[in-house]
């Protein structure tokens, strides 16, 4: 049997097993010492501690229990007792530990403080407050209770309250980085970065090995996209922790933003083979992937980063990015509304919303959530853009330029907003300071690709625009003597509406060289003698190389010098000359067809992608319009693009008569749609490529616009000043076809009845 003084030495020895981590000596002490007194508190205290650290841990609590019952007024064994199940996170009970601990011993700062740890870790932060509160009226000298009430109070986004808290505690110790550290997270997160990027310095100054200050230094200077600085932090800390998993993921987001995409994905990808749970990892490897034009795999990325934690806001955002880019606008819509039940306060995610209710044409609820954004974040400018643009299409356009103004008191070089305020300036007939704005097309998205993407959207239109010609551009000077190359952009519409200020540079310029799509060359070349015109290639044509000719410019930025006011625009009756020959065959051919009826040609819709299912009609708007007339007049499908079958299904289902000529392919031949054109005796179409030919040709056309149309067909009016030959017909109301297709049947009527007692080939003029 041990005699009380070896028991000591016994004791004092497995102490210092147990403090160098050689548990099993340390557990056979213990063990002997309770062999020989089976009631040694102090063995029955310690064994309990091995015992834990081994694993083992029901047996470790029941040993600390035994320990307490033989000693239930030591506040030491309880509180080792708590700290066990608060580290097994059974928070109630450690708690119920710590209060008899408490009741037993002295109402310590310590006990309060470690109360308030277990509130904050079972999520409890208000508790948790409470209890550090009590710690420091004890203690007001304790900087660890500062400090950690200064972290609730970061968790309960009082921020304010934390900023005080971790400043405290740094009057009483400043040379502690952990609390410069958490100091620097709250300047950065209320928008101080310049303040916590020194706190982080301070951090790294008094401990230059602390990884974590060294990643947040990163993430601040990220977030002034000072990429390279970030960069130099990140590295930092990997050389000291190289295996943390959210440093690297925070370097992918610093090399995106420096553009080195590759580098990016690469670094996030390094990050989920680090920790495969790391959300935020591919949460921002599915930004970059968005960033790239690769919405489907950003996809696949978010939907993994939703499956490791669903409940984070931010994630169901981006996701809901990536499935608006992917087009698939109800889920989107969905993944918004998801993401705001999480975090009502995310402003993008209510423009989000607005964008996709803009797209579907509900601009009152498109409008309602762009308010909501701006109730959180009064100033976002592309917010008050895209406010101005549902405005504009509810025809509340004074309202609409109110909020394009906004947007550039925001931002002042906001190009979008510019471009947007100055169509709308076009559209109420203000031309001078229209046609600046509008040479705010080309900086949109800031990058040749989207220029290049933005001319594809536009009906029969190849990607072309071409900016690297030697001449500089024209800047409206003089042009006496001088020459100047002309080349084409957007799509055959804008080419066909922009060609008439041809004709008055003609009298400006003693030499014009003209770079065209293909399919309009000969119809350009007949109607406008003595300009050169070439077509569009890549390199350029040679001769468009040549640095004597004097000026270059695009033909949408003549305008701005030869349009000042609505006096100035072309004024004749006609400006493109379609064949002859080809004409006079197809005029013969569709009386022969027709058996002499009025011949009208029809189209019903456009193929731009961004505006095109507003302005488009189905054939089925027609139906009642088509059947009034069959009896007097023969209709001829000018649509282009593949719509038999929709031409088929119609005339199966109504019984209406509509030709399509086969020989005829608008598409790929512009001079022989030209010609059908011409051949016709009145053009009805919505707005589309056809009403511009058919304008040009001076051929009679009547345009069907919707309620708010594009910005060439102004406001209010019935005729337009591009085209003297044309007709617009407008709705009463937003998506009213009904009022359009009535204008037109009450007209035709007309015209019909004045022509009764005419020859529909003597009425007919080539």
């Amino acid at each position: 049997m041990l005699t009380f003084t070896n028991t000591y030495s016994e004791l004092q020895r497995a102490v210092s097993y147990h403090q160098l981590g050689q548990l099993d000596q340390a557990e056979n002490i213990y063990r002997k010492i309770l062999e020989d007194d089976p009631q040694h508190v102090d063995a029955l205290h310690l064994l309990g501690l091995v015992t834990y650290q081994s694993g083992r841990v029901e047996i470790a609590i029941n040993l600390m229990k035994e320990a307490i019952s033989l000693s239930p007024e030591s506040s030491n064994l309880l509180c080792n007792l708590g700290d066990i199940f608060r580290a097994l996170g059974r928070f109630e009970e450690s708690i119920q530990v710590y209060q008899r601990a408490m009741v037993v011993g002295s109402k310590s700062a310590e006990i309060y403080n470690v109360i308030g740890l277990t509130f904050k870790d079972s999520g409890k932060t208000e508790e948790a407050i409470q209890a550090y509160q009590k710690a420091i009226r004890i203690d007001p000298d304790y900087v660890e209770a500062y400090n950690n009430l200064g972290n609730s109070f970061k968790a309960d986004r009082r921020f304010k309250e934390a900023l005080q808290a971790f400043q405290q505690a740094l009057k009483l110790n400043p040379n502690i980085a952990e609390i410069h550290n958490n100091l620097g997270t709250v300047l950065k997160i209320t928008g101080k970065i310049e303040e916590a990027i020194g706190a982080y310095k301070t951090a790294i100054e008094i401990n230059p090995d602390y990884p974590h200050a060294y990643s947040n230094l990163g993430v601040a200077y990220a977030e002034l996209r000072h990429f390279e600085e970030a960069l130099q932090a990140f590295q930092q800390a990997i050389r000291i922790n190289p295996k943390h998993s959210q440093t690297y993921s925070d370097i992918g987001v610093s090399f995106a933003g420096l553009g080195q995409f590759d580098k990016a994905i690469n670094s996030c990808k390094r990050a989920i083979e680090l920790d495969g749970h790391n959300y935020e990892a591919y949460n921002n490897l599915g930004n970059i992937y968005n960033e790239l034009g690769q919405p489907e795999d950003a996809l696949q990325v978010f939907q993994k980063a939703l499956a490791i934690k669903p409940q984070v806001a931010e994630i169901h955002y981006n996701f809901a990015n990536a499935l608006k880019a992917a087009d698939r606008l109800e889920v989107a819509l969905e993944e918004y509304k998801c993401a705001l039940d999480i975090n009502s306060n995310i402003p993008g995610a209510y423009n989000g919303i607005g964008l996709i209710f803009h797209d579907f044409g509900d601009f009152n609820q498109s409008i309602d959530a762009y308010q909501s954004a701006l109730g959180l974040k009064s100033d976002y400018f592309e917010v008050y853009n895209n406010l101005g643009n549902s405005l504009k299409c509810l025809g509340r356009i004074e309202e609409a330029i109110q909020a394009y103004n906004c947007a550039l008191r925001i931002c002042p070089n906001y190009d979008e907003a510019e471009h947007n305020l100055g169509l709308t300036l076009l559209t109420k007939g203000i031309f001078s300071r229209g046609w600046i704005l509008y040479e705010k097309r080309w900086r949109i998205g800031s990058t040749r690709r989207q220029v290049e993407q933005y001319a594809e959207q536009s009906d029969f239109c190849r990607s072309y625009v071409k900016t690297d010609f030697p001449q500089p551009l024209w800047d409206g000077s003089r042009l006496d003597n001088k020459s100047i190359l002309v080349w084409m952009e957007q799509g055959v519409g804008d080419h066909i509406m922009f060609a008439s200020l041809l004709l008055k540079l003609r009298y400006h310029a003693q030499r014009i060289f003209v770079e065209s799509e293909h399919r309009l060359l000969p119809i350009f070349q007949r109607s406008f003698p003595g300009i050169d015109f070439f077509p569009v290639q890549s390199p350029p044509h040679s001769q468009l190389l040549d640095e004597s000719i004097d000026f270059q410019s695009p033909v949408g930025s003549l305008p701005r010098y030869l349009l000042p006011n609505e006096d100035s625009f072309v004024k004749c009756v006609s400006y493109l000359e379609a064949c002859r020959h080809k004409t006079e065959v197809l005029r013969r051919k569709y009386l022969q067809l027709s058996n002499c009826k009025f011949i009208i040609g029809i189209s019903w819709k456009s193929k731009n992608r961004s505006f095109g299912k507003l302005k488009s009609t189905s054939l089925d708007h027609w139906e009642s319009f088509l059947s009034h007339f069959q009896q007097d007049c023969f209709f001829i499908s000018l649509q282009y693009g593949d719509v038999q079958d929709e031409v088929d299904a119609f005339i199966g289902e109504s019984g209406i008569k509509i030709y399509r000529d086969e020989d005829i392919d608008p598409l790929e031949n512009l001079d022989d749609f030209a010609a059908q054109v011409s051949a016709l005796d009145l053009v009805i179409s919505t707005s589309n490529t056809t009403v511009h030919m058919a304008g040009a040709l001076g051929k009679p056309v009547w345009t069907l616009l919707h309620y708010v149309p594009d910005w060439r067909w102004m406001l209010s009016r019935s005729d337009s000043p591009w085209y003297s030959s044309m007709t617009l017909f407008r709705p009463e109301k937003l998506g009213d076809w009904y009022s359009v297709f009535q204008q037109v049947t009450v007209n035709l009527e007309k015209l019909l009845l004045g022509k009764k007692n005419g020859n529909c080939a003597e009425n007919f003029e080539l």
